[in-house]
């Protein structure tokens, strides 16, 4: 696959595939989904391929609208205003929720039933509805709305898990014009795990998958351990597969893209420089799949034996983390060996790699195990708990530790720690290379229409 700097396509009928990205487009963010749309979207606008056009779009509520500008991971502007509102309502009128309650029970007495329901469909597309009037003169300037045609691919990359309106609409497009669904899978957890999710998570998503998973054309997954989890899933759950189980899996880009180069680094290197000692660095979300605890219990064990150590855990509060918060905030080493950085930017991150001497990945469970990739990639050693997606992206250069024995990480570490060069069986991290994450979108690509080649394969079969 030729692939160039982008410039004004010249051939016609060309295959077209699309990048769904509106919930990031929206929302922003630089958590796991987030990082992967906007580093996908972004590296294909500046791309152009051989053997097709590659657009980011959006849905406006009732239509998909082409994208021109890169993602950032700021909120949209209509998202901004909208919080500043909120912001101001709340500082002047108390609840603005309660508010809005009380307009729609005075709705539900004088409004006829058709007026009710477009006042709710309303409020719960506002942020739609905003971005496509805001969409509308740069129309003007850029072309139309997306009309898809016979044999367009549209790929589901973001988080689609609330966009019923917008799924519908592409299953008619599917129907009526061939447009082929390719359905990403970033992982299976509110299915599998549903005790380490968000309620709110769990209910959405099952019910997502539930109306997606027969419909798509093709699945991708992001590793393939997650593809396999998938697979295993479907076969357990015939009544959701679809009519042919199409996969394929390709690999994540690592390079920390939201770095603001014009940052002093300095003002985030301060406090983590004081630490003393060797330094451990945990990386993610604070959520029961990521097993902190476990981390935690192994510092506790480690600063007992009086080792010089310190810890840093890089990661937003998720759910289901109240009690571990208040561990970490009322832990003894707090503020002087253990930092705890809520919401870091990429700057404060690359600042805790470049100070942290290894890093320590004790998931019970990942679709694909970002901070793995980074760690090793940044030249950390690093030990990781011993699952299906980290044995398939560390392979010979992590440290394995098992997360049923209490004491395995413990002793890993103390051993490392007191004798850097043991661990004979392990790769020197030096060695280690991964996709960049230009690398990784012609990969995407690339594995996107090898799933067509394998539908047409399969057709011909049959």
């Amino acid at each position: 696959m030729k692939l160039s700097a982008k410039q004004p396509n010249l051939l016609k009928n060309k295959r077209r595939i699309f990048i769904e990205c509106t919930s990031t487009f929206i929302n922003g963010g630089n958590s796991g989904i987030q990082r992967v749309v906007r580093n996908l979207v972004n590296c294909n606008l500046a791309l152009t391929y051989d053997e097709a056009d590659v657009f980011p779009i959006i849905w406006t509520g009732n239509k998909f609208f082409r994208i021109f500008s890169e993602l950032s991971v700021r909120p949209h502007i209509t998202v901004r205003i909208k919080q500043k509102i909120r912001q101001l309502l709340y500082a002047k009128s108390g609840n603005p929720r309660r508010i809005l309650k009380s307009v729609l029970l005075i709705s539900r007495v004088f409004l006829p039933k058709s007026a009710r329901s477009t006042l709710t469909h309303i409020m719960r597309e506002s942020t739609y509805i905003s971005i496509k009037f805001g969409a509308i003169p740069l129309k003007h300037f850029f072309g139309r709305t997306v009309c898809f045609r016979s044999n367009d691919i549209v790929v589901l990359v973001d988080a689609t898990w609330q966009a019923h309106s917008m799924l519908w609409f592409l299953f008619e497009a599917q129907r009526s014009n061939g447009v082929k669904i390719v359905t990403m899978i970033h992982d299976l957890f509110p299915l599998i795990l549903p005790e380490t999710c968000a309620e709110n998570t769990i209910k959405a998503y099952v019910n997502w998958f539930e109306i997606i998973a027969p419909r798509t054309d093709f699945f991708l997954t992001n590793s393939e351990a997650t593809r396999a989890s998938l697979q295993s899933y479907l076969q357990q759950h015939p009544e959701l597969a679809p009519q042919q189980f199409i996969s394929d899996s390709f690999k994540l880009g690592a390079t920390l893209d939201a770095i603001d180069k014009g940052k002093n680094l300095l003002e985030h290197q301060h406090r983590l420089w004081s630490i003393p000692g060797k330094v451990l660095l945990s990386v993610g979300t604070i959520e029961p799949r990521k097993n902190i605890g476990f981390l935690l219990d192994t510092y506790d064990t480690l600063r007992d034996q009086d080792l010089n150590i310190s810890l840093i855990i890089v990661g937003r509060y998720g759910w289901k983390s109240a009690e571990l918060i208040e561990r970490i905030k009322k832990h003894r080493d707090y503020g002087t060996r253990l930092l705890y950085l809520d919401n870091a930017s990429d700057n404060e991150l690359a600042s805790a790699i470049e100070r942290a001497d290894c890093l320590v990945c004790s998931s019970i469970a990942e679709g694909f195990g970002l901070p793995v990739v980074e760690g090793l990639s940044y030249n950390l050693e690093v030990f990781a708990s011993d699952i299906p997606s980290f044995r398939e992206i560390g392979s010979s250069y992590c440290h394995f530790f098992d997360l049923e024995k209490a004491d395995s990480l413990s002793v890993q570490l103390q051993s490392w720690l007191l004798t850097p060069s043991s661990g004979k069986d392990v790769i020197p991290v030096k060695e280690f290379s991964w996709p960049s994450w230009q690398e990784s979108s012609v990969e995407f690509i690339q594995t996107t229409l090898k799933l067509i080649e394998k539908d047409t394969t399969c057709s011909k079969i049959q």
